[in-house]
């Protein structure tokens, strides 16, 4: 359906970049003991420039999975700090190494 061509390929980072200050801001609210934010469209300064973080930028648009997988970690954060814990285990990393306990 879709053809994996170049442009696809740095559009996936690109919009998880974009999508970063969102999350950021609510960890920020989190973290503060503060009310999540109301308006989701207007991130905090704060959370803007933590998820403008020049190494995390440079990869993003090296590589092609690691902003991804970062955002998909901070998404399984978010929802367990609003008591989705099955929101949580849907969005989280999968961790494929075997359990040795």
């Amino acid at each position: 359906m879709f053809k994996c061509r170049l442009p696809l390929l740095r559009l996936v980072p690109a919009l998880h970049l974009m999508a970063l200050p969102i999350l950021m801001s609510i960890l920020e609210a989190y973290h503060k003991r503060l009310p999540p934010p109301s308006d989701l469209t207007e991130p905090s300064l704060f959370s803007i420039t933590t998820a403008m973080f020049p190494l995390l930028w440079f990869f993003g648009h090296l590589f092609y999975t690691d902003v991804p997988s970062l955002f998909f970690v901070l998404a399984s954060f978010v929802a367990q700090t609003r008591d989705a814990p099955w929101t949580a285990a849907f969005v989280r990393p999968l961790n494929l190494e075997p359990n040795h306990s």
